[in-house]
């Protein structure tokens, strides 16, 4: 087996990460969540390759993309208000920042964390 090439400094990917409180948009309609999924999507660069969208009982669903730069999760827990949006890009053509604040306003909310997470470092801190 060939020995693996070095991750180069930069490191290899990027995680955006948002956690959007008090929606007041209708965060249980899966047809609005799937538009707004794509069109944030398209909207922050991305290249959708497919769609996923599940509803789950009582409420709330999860709509993923598969992006030609790695995925996107929509998570919407209704009864709380509340979407978590992770994204993961290798390629920072895809505005991730953008795509969060995206989130933010088309859920018509004014509460929400936003957070960017470098991944794959080349030295990373070691977890036991």
């Amino acid at each position: 087996m060939n020995s693996p090439i070095s991750i180069p400094p930069s490191g290899l990917g990027h995680q955006f990460i948002g956690d959007i409180y008090e929606c007041r948009a209708d965060i249980a309609d899966p047809e609005f969540i799937k538009k707004i999924t794509l069109e944030a999507a398209k909207l922050g660069n991305a290249t959708v390759l497919k769609e996923v969208t599940h509803e789950f009982s009582p409420h709330g669903l999860s709509c993923v993309l598969v992006i030609a730069e790695s995925h996107m999760a929509v998570h919407t827990w209704p009864e709380y208000g509340y979407v978590s949006v992770d994204l993961f890009t290798c390629d920072l053509s895809v505005k991730g920042q953008f795509i969060l604040e995206f989130f933010k306003s088309k859920l018509q909310s004014q509460r929400a964390t936003l957070q960017h997470v470098r991944r794959g470092l080349p030295s990373p801190c070691l977890v036991n």
